[in-house]
């Protein structure tokens, strides 16, 4: 016994003198001492509520003082020891007892030969709770464990076992004490240089994966795929979260503002959602308006839209507008009719690049982008008459509203089959103003932003918000010759002076998951009813007859494989809503599940399709459902 004390004490003093000679970068303090290298999930902090096990790696006392400060904090602490003399057996029933507890800490003080003897028991350790890994060894013996740390939820490297930072340690799992420490050399391939991850003081512990039904490990496969998709410009950045049972399991923000901007993506940054505009306020008030008896399914928009009754599109009901079953144009481009054809070289589009038309408006389209504005159409400055705000320094003539209303009433009208429209949720705001008697988006800040606490979902961001807070959308932009950023990237949208049915608003991942989380609640949010249940369960459950549209929603294509922007696998009943600028937002009302990614892909260039090809947010779905147990 005196020969195995004596041993240890002589590792230690020689691992200090070590790290003193190779690595004198080392922080002095001792928060510089202690590495958190992986929080996955946001494991610590550790949740004083939830009971605890730790495995104790090494001979008996050696992480005593870890111990007896990790026992202060939680439940009564459950303790299992593996050392280099363990049986198969003896370990068997080891793994047994700590599947028995919500979180479980390895605590390794074993070294050298010790290591080794442990590494087959430890790399084959797999459990449905998170695993927080602390050494208490040189960094060099990771090597040993590559398979077990693949698995970690949390790893945290001490580099020693002295007493004050065994102790230092058992803070910074319970954010006691913080750490900023950063790992000063490459591990074995395992980590790099500088790695690691902050733990500021009185951190709260959030919900783990596995409380929810879900697999922390597998959910950490998500960070590879959107740090893909960032290495190959797929876009700058992006916002992740999850919902499952209304709590947040995995809630992330990857890359920068742009490729120039290197400010980091925050969680409170806005997005511009494209068209998850459509559900996440048109449809949202149009479901009001069908919940307080203010319009049918059935109701034809020209009982609402005077200036529709006199045109072949008299006939349209609400139903098929939802549904994309109209017969209406899949678009129309608005902002032509502002452009003054004499200032134009030739035709203003055609299908080939040459000197004047070299930018590229659709995917054999190029316009001319040398032109002008009609006189008396756009203005620099804000007045009683230009009044719709396109983009910095720029109005648009409040007349050109009516101008795009004689365009819907004058376009062609096609079969009453499903075909992806814009106009039609153009038109759908139309009819929830004439309804309502106030702007669509007054309207929605009333009945729902305002009251369930979104005060970074809206229309026109800028009003209330700096412009380092907006993520940007497009690098100059051929129509308003500017970099967009706080202004809508759709041009329809931009016509209307940034508040449009089909696009315009900007929110954060949080917060258009909290409207899908309303509605998988039956309508209901914080206590407080918006939509009654059976509103909720019509609009969310309906189907088209003739394609896999819901009701104002996209559903899984169980039929055209390319044309699905689901993963392969969800079940129909999902419900949600894809963007042009790289937004996605899926909810499952059978596994009470939400899914939010949204990203800026159009930054720097609006055609960049390599979010698409390389079907990053199918793949990211997928992980999710692979990850419920």
């Amino acid at each position: 016994m005196k020969k195995g004390i004596f041993l240890l004490v002589v590792l230690l003093g020689t691992l200090e003198v070590l790290v003193a000679q190779q690595v004198p970068y080392l922080l002095s303090s001792q928060e510089g001492d202690v590495v958190v290298l992986r929080n996955g999930c946001r494991t610590l902090p550790l949740p004083e509520d939830q009971s605890m096990a730790i495995l104790s790696v090494g001979s008996e006392g050696s992480d005593q003082s870890f111990i007896a400060r990790f026992s202060q904090y939680p439940k009564p602490v459950a303790c299992f020891r593996l050392t280099e003399k363990t049986s198969e057996t003896e370990w068997e029933q080891i793994v047994g007892g700590l599947q028995n507890y919500s979180r479980v800490v390895v605590s390794v003080t074993v070294d050298g030969y010790g290591m080794w003897k442990v590494s087959t028991f430890l790399n084959d350790l797999k459990l449905k709770v998170p695993i927080v890994y602390v050494f208490f060894t040189p960094y060099d013996k990771l090597r040993l464990l590559k398979g077990a740390l693949n698995r970690a939820a949390t790893v945290v490297l001490a580099n020693t076992a002295r007493e004050e930072v065994q102790r230092q340690v058992a803070d910074v799992c319970f954010a006691k004490a913080g750490t900023q420490g950063r790992l000063p050399v490459a591990v074995h391939g395992l980590y790099h240089a500088g790695d690691g991850t902050d733990i500021v003081p009185g951190m709260q512990p959030i919900p783990q994966p596995e409380e929810h039904g879900m697999d922390g490990y597998v959910l950490q496969r998500i960070d590879s795929v959107v740090n893909e998709g960032i290495v190959a410009e797929a876009y700058p950045g992006c916002q992740l979260l999850v919902l499952k049972d209304g709590i947040p399991v995995y809630n992330r923000c990857y890359g920068t503002h742009s490729y120039e901007d290197r400010t980091v993506v925050r969680s409170t940054d806005l997005f511009d959602l494209g068209s998850v505009t459509k559900t996440t306020a048109t449809l949202l008030a149009v479901m009001k308006l069908y919940d307080q008896g203010k319009l049918k399914l059935t109701d034809k928009v020209s009982t609402f839209l005077p200036w529709l009754r006199a045109s072949d599109k008299k006939e349209i009901t609400i139903r098929e507008l939802l549904l994309h079953e109209s017969g209406l144009l899949p678009y129309i481009r608005f902002y032509r009719e502002a452009i003054d054809d004499n200032t134009v070289t030739g035709p203003f589009t055609q299908g080939f690049v040459d000197e004047w038309h070299h930018t590229r408006i659709g995917e054999y389209t190029y316009a001319c982008s040398d032109f002008k504005f009609k006189k008396g159409l756009v203005s620099p400055e804000q007045t009683a008459v230009y009044t719709l705000h396109m983009a910095e320094d720029m109005w648009l003539n409040e007349s050109f509203k009516n101008t795009i209303r004689q365009k819907i009433v004058r376009s062609e009208m096609g079969q009453k089959r499903y075909v992806y429209s814009e106009i039609g949720f153009v038109i759908l705001q139309q009819v929830v103003e004439a309804i309502t008697g106030q702007p669509m988006d007054e309207f929605l800040e009333k009945e729902f932003y305002t009251p369930m606490g979104l005060k970074r979902t809206l229309f026109l961001p800028l009003n209330r918000y700096p412009k380092s807070e907006v993520m940007p959308t497009v690098a100059n932009d051929y129509l308003r010759r500017q970099d967009i950023c706080g202004y809508v990237h759709d041009e329809t949208a931009a016509c209307m002076g940034g508040i449009s049915g089909n696009a315009g608003l900007f929110s954060t991942a949080s917060e258009v998951a909290a409207v899908y989380q309303m509605w998988l609640n039956g309508g209901e949010w914080n206590g407080q009813r918006y939509l009654n249940e059976d509103t909720v369960r019509l609009f969310t459950t309906e189907t088209s007859a003739v394609s896999h549209r819901g009701l104002g929603f996209d559903k899984p294509d169980l039929i055209d494989a390319k044309a699905n922007n689901c993963a392969p696998d969800v079940p129909v009943r999902v419900f949600g809503h894809t963007g042009r600028t790289g937004t996605c937002v899926w909810a499952d009302p059978g596994e009470k599940l939400v899914y939010v990614f949204l990203s800026n892909r159009l930054c720097p260039d609006v055609w960049n399709s390599k979010l698409n090809a390389m079907k990053i947010c199918p793949v990211i779905q997928n992980i999710i459902y692979s990850s419920i147990k």
